[in-house]
């Protein structure tokens, strides 16, 4: 992850100055309308309400499940929140940071009506068919359609990696390290896919990245064959990630048995991973890990040819069918002005923050991602993913997906990634082989930089790296 704001930046790292981004002319507040129906709260005592419990008038259900937002209305026509939806209220009671200045964070509360809205924004489901298909080829369009970043020091280190990786492909020649090595681990087995984990902790002096792997049908029967895999990428310290990891393979099994006996596949996949982020988010915040920490997260479900993709935050996933290179996943970004409604929408700001001049654009002035799990003190940061579905070809080419986090996308584009995997699969190269040999060549491009730089220690400059590989053919 990019340092906090407040960190030192090396001059290479930082991003060219920037306009501060101009937020909606909009009053400050929330909407004072569901569906274009007005909002009231009724007080607790006139409904004879336990604690905790809280009403709404004239919200509507709209195209959610009842089961899943709001319960069904009592006899006076008002909508009851969910037990989860109160759980939500209960972990929005501290303030949040508004903005990160020279002077320290500055905060501000959440009214009741708003934490109402919140809930709303970030349980309501797509049931129609129709427009989940949109949703999904909206996505998966502009996933592949990303241009690469360009910071100065990303230009740098691709350069590095491009003149390495030429010197593997054409002269088999391994590049020196020279301080921590990635290591790997491959596991098989009879009801699992083959695939292997590389990590690294890089320059930084604690592992924030993790992974996991499950198989849904050892717990579930009727999910036999869908498998999970995911990246997660925390900032703060490592266990919102590592807790993230133990939380979501369950919410999304969960959340897949109860839509897909009321829904289409395809749309009830859709609506299983976004609530599932959502209700990893909300563990964590509740656990107090996920209130002023948090972690990006790449998930992908994979059944029979079909992959289905979720990512909040800037680890990737992408598809290597032969030669050709398929990014599945879209960096979600602040410096994205596709995500800047998002944030203003759930009454956050951004902007680059106030004590760290010349620094990347932040939600909130303090964070990079533009989504990603837990962070409840943030004002405007959204577990809510992209979805993108993707259905692998029949071409009878080597197929294999790659998962990686942002350590490594600093570091090459996917095209770079899709080349070496396409060379290393032609050489029958394996999983863990394949994963390691991309953290190598990261690591070395990396340290050229450094000493290039003439730095002796590569400490904030190489970021955490972890890579998943898997053959899906």
């Amino acid at each position: 992850m990019a340092s906090p704001a407040g960190k030192y930046i090396p001059p290479h790292r930082r991003s060219q100055p920037q306009e501060e981004p101009t937020p909606p002319n909009k009053p400050d507040g929330i909407p004072k309308t569901f569906d274009g129906k007005k909002v009231t709260l009724v007080d607790a005592e006139q409904k004879n309400l336990q604690d905790g419990e809280f009403h709404a008038t004239g919200v509507l259900p709209g195209k959610r499940l009842e089961a899943d937002a709001f319960l069904p209305p009592d006899e006076s026509g008002d909508i009851r929140l969910s037990c989860r939806q109160r759980v939500m209220l209960q972990s929005h009671k501290y303030p949040h940071i508004v903005k990160t200045t020279a002077n320290g964070p500055q905060y501000r509360t959440l009214t009741t009506l708003e934490k109402m809205y919140l809930m709303d924004l970030e349980y309501r489901l797509v049931v129609d068919k129709e427009q989940v298909e949109k949703k999904l080829e909206k996505a998966r369009t502009k996933a592949q359609e990303q241009k690469e970043s360009q910071s100065p020091y990303q230009s740098v280190y691709r350069s590095a990696f491009a003149s390495l990786l030429n010197d593997y492909l054409y002269n088999n020649k391994i590049p020196p390290v020279g301080f921590p090595h990635a290591f790997a681990t491959l596991a098989r087995g009879d009801n699992t896919l083959s695939y292997a984990q590389a990590m690294t902790v890089g320059g930084r002096p604690y592992q924030e990245d993790c992974s996991t792997y499950k198989h849904l049908g050892d717990e579930q029967p009727s999910l036999q064959g869908c498998h999970l895999m995911a990246v997660f990428d925390g900032h703060g310290g490592e266990e919102c990630s590592t807790t993230a990891s133990e939380f979501l393979p369950s919410h999304v099994m969960q959340n897949l048995l109860n839509y897909r006996e009321v829904l289409y596949p395809d749309v009830a996949n859709f609506n299983a991973m976004k609530t599932a982020f959502t209700d990893t988010s909300l563990q964590l915040r509740n656990q107090g890990c996920g209130y002023t920490h948090g972690s990006t997260a790449c998930a992908v479900i994979i059944e029979g040819d079909t992959l289905v993709v979720a990512n909040a935050g800037d680890c990737r996933a992408l598809v290597v069918d032969g030669t050709l290179t398929t990014q599945l996943s879209t960096d979600m970004r602040a410096c994205n002005k596709d995500y800047h409604s998002s944030v203003y929408k759930r009454f956050g700001t951004v902007g680059i923050a106030d004590d760290e001049p010349g620094g990347p654009v932040r939600v909130a002035h303090h964070i990079e991602p533009a989504r990603g799990l837990g962070d409840g003190q943030l004002h405007g940061y959204s577990p809510r993913p992209d979805i993108v579905r993707f259905h692998m070809p029949s071409t009878g080419n080597p197929q294999t997906l790659v998962m990686f986090s942002d350590g490594v996308s600093d570091c090459c584009t996917s095209e770079q990634v899709g080349t070496l995997v396409a060379h290393m699969r032609a050489n029958s190269a394996n999983e863990s082989a394949i994963a390691t040999m991309l953290i190598e060549l990261c690591l070395a491009a990396t340290r050229n930089v450094v000493h290039g730089f003439g730095q002796e220690s590569i400490e904030n400059y190489a970021d955490n790296m972890t890579v998943l590989v898997t053959f899906l053919d």
